[in-house]
C-alpha cells in the first residue's frame, strides 16, 4: 500500500482588529446600506455600533434580549464567552 504524503501546516494569520471607519466615511457607509440593501443589514450595523459588539453577536439578539424599562440589552455568550449586559443611555435606548 502507498503511503500518504505528509501535508504541510498552513501558518494561521492573524488579522487583528476591524479598522474603524473615521466619521463622515461611517456616515456615508450608513447612507449606502439603507439605500441600497435590506433594511435588517442597516439595523444590524448600526446596532453593531452603538453596543460595540460583533455582528455575530447582534445576529443572535431576540425580542427578550432587550429591557427597555433598564435600559439594558442582554448579549448571550459566544464563543465561550461570558454573559453580558450593555446598559446605554436614554438618547440611545
Amino acid at each position: 500500500m502507498p503511503r500518504a504524503r505528509p501535508t504541510r501546516k498552513k501558518p494561521k494569520i492573524q488579522r487583528g482588529p476591524a479598522a474603524s471607519l473615521p466619521g463622515k466615511l461611517w456616515g456615508a457607509w450608513t447612507k449606502h446600506l439603507l439605500a441600497t440593501g435590506p433594511t435588517w443589514v442597516w439595523v444590524a450595523v448600526v446596532l453593531t455600533h452603538i453596543l460595540c459588539c460583533r455582528i455575530t453577536e447582534v445576529l443572535r439578539l431576540q425580542k427578550q434580549d432587550f429591557d427597555w424599562k433598564r435600559r439594558c440589552v442582554t448579549i448571550r455568550p459566544l464563543k465561550r464567552q461570558p454573559q453580558a449586559s450593555q446598559v446605554k443611555k436614554k438618547h440611545i435606548l
